[in-house]
């Protein structure tokens, strides 16, 4: 066999064995894309408690809390239950409508449990109850506080002094009957926000004998006012006693005491951020990353409105905190992804327009990559070749 002969069969051996080598790649490469472009779905449990209560309470009163707790995540929850660090384990009163123990997504249990304030007790009483539940080898927990105004023991109302009977001075031709203390309403309690006027109304105190010439007021936060009807601002937030004190025009006097609770107005989460590609094809799954920030810290619960007729939930998450979801369009067609962010008293939304196309195109990146691989695979076939010609 000639030299020539000789070269011409190993080329075509080399050519044969790189192009069968880059089919070899190419074949891997996508029997890999589904891996690459798919996310198998996990279950993510999630679980949420309100607490409930009065705002205030004296020394000597029980005060009842209730608890609801639901679950917030999409897989069932078992061994749920609330301790309250104040009362210990909360007693569970009903939610279980399929009576299977567990915490189904649909459901929300309703737990109870009771507190005794006394002198020792701190004031404001600050409570914080834990709901805990478990999916597989996972635990959830979420916790909330209640805050609760601790009053001075109320006193006994002393029995009514007997009426001093009608009485003749001496001389004087002229009667007179005892004085009967007025009654002070303060009105409340009172709820507004920081720097919002507030109306206090002393109107409902009356004096059955005679007529009320004083109404002064004390805020709670070192302001007092004079009248029977006041108007006040508070600059910071939290529970302030407030006290009215009327006097008749005898000079008996009378005091009642009611709370303005002060809050921090809430803002809106801000607009919330949607990445993620604008255009695609059907069937296939994209991944889309939202987030936001509220101002008041609060956490904030999402919905996805994929334009399709489906909206998933996020559940509550951290301010600040982003997070992806992925999702695919049965059919061609232009589509809007509308995010809304609640902190549950407000929201804010925004928009995104998104193409998905009829044409099967599963992920771009992957075709370049695979493109940039058969040149190198041809490439190296050429060099191949031309060595073997220089030999």
């Amino acid at each position: 066999m000639t030299r020539k002969e000789l070269f011409e069969k190993n080329e075509k051996r080399i050519v044969k064995k790189a192009t069968v080598c880059g089919l070899a790649i190419i074949l891997i490469a996508v029997s890999l894309v589904p891996l690459v472009s798919s996310n198998g779905d996990s279950g993510s449990p999630e679980i949420e408690i309100i607490k409930t209560g009065p705002i205030s309470g004296y020394v000597g009163d029980e005060i009842a809390y209730t608890y609801y707790v639901s679950n917030t995540g999409d897989v069932p929850l078992s061994n749920v239950n609330v301790n309250d660090d104040k009362c210990g384990l909360a007693n569970y009163i009903s939610g279980d409508e399929n009576d299977n123990d567990e915490l189904d997504t649909d459901e929300v249990w309703i737990f109870t449990s009771t507190y005794a304030l006394s002198l020792t007790s701190p004031n404001p009483l600050v409570n914080t109850a834990t709901a805990s539940g478990e999916w597989e080898y996972l635990t959830v927990e979420d916790v909330d506080d209640w805050s609760v105004e601790v009053l001075p023991e109320s006193e006994p109302e002393p029995d009514p002094e007997p009426e001093e009977p009608r009485k003749t001075k001496k001389g004087s031709g002229r009667s007179y009957l005892k004085n009967l203390h007025p009654v002070a309403n303060a009105g409340g309690l009172y709820y507004r926000f920081i720097d919002e006027e507030i109306i206090f109304d002393g109107s409902g105190s009356y004096d059955s004998d005679g007529t009320i010439m004083h109404y002064g007021w004390s805020f709670g936060d070192g302001s007092n006012g004079l009248g029977e009807k006041v108007t006040h601002k508070y600059t910071r937030e939290g529970s302030f006693v407030v006290e009215l004190t009327i006097m008749d025009n005898f000079g008996a006097k009378d005091k009642d005491k009611t709370l303005a609770i002060i809050e921090v107005p809430n803002r809106s989460p801000s607009i919330p951020k949607i990445l993620g590609p604008t255009n695609g094809s059907k069937d296939t799954k994209y991944s889309y990353t939202t987030g936001s920030t509220d101002l008041d810290n609060d956490d904030i619960n999402y919905f996805i409105d994929w334009g399709d007729g489906t909206i998933n939930e996020s559940g509550f998450l951290p301010s600040g905190h982003y997070f992806s979801m992925l999702h695919s369009w049965n059919e061609p067609g232009e589509y809007t992804i509308t995010a809304t962010a609640s902190d549950d008293q407000s929201t804010s939304s925004s928009e995104m327009t998104v193409l998905i196309e009829e044409n099967i195109i599963t992920d771009n990146i992957v075709i370049v990559a695979l493109g940039i691989l058969a040149i190198i695979v041809l490439l190296i076939s050429l060099m191949y070749i031309k060595k073997g010609k220089k030999n």
